[in-house]
């Protein structure tokens, strides 16, 4: 499996270790109100302080729904495409109290 998919010891880019905020320009880190990355999120609100769990945003949900792509040399990866649709369509949410994505019908107690 490829190292995005498991957990680090560290930030990719800020280089934080698990359980410390990541850096305030980390292209890792999400918007916690949003979900989305961060450092391009446009909305005029306090983004949180993201503590890094030593996944990568996306990732951990990936694995979880079964969004994969076999990259060859690599391994899988997490299919961010077809995560930014189901953004796009509303199949996922961001689940702020969880600070985790969830499948709509998931948050419905559907699944």
């Amino acid at each position: 499996m490829s190292d995005e998919l498991e957990q680090a010891d560290a930030c990719w880019d800020c280089e934080v270790t698990i359980g410390q905020p990541c850096l305030d320009d980390c292209d890792v880190a999400p918007c916690l109100v949003t979900g989305l990355q961060r450092f391009s999120c446009m909305e005029d609100h306090d983004h949180g302080q993201y503590v890094f769990t030593g996944w990568r945003p996306m990732a951990r949900e990936c694995r979880e729904f079964g969004w994969l792509i076999d990259v060859p040399t690599v391994g899988p990866m997490g299919d961010y495409n077809r995560f930014g649709l189901a953004i796009v369509r509303g199949e996922v949410q961001w689940d702020r109290a969880a600070q985790r994505w969830v499948k709509e019908a998931t948050k419905r107690g559907m699944l």
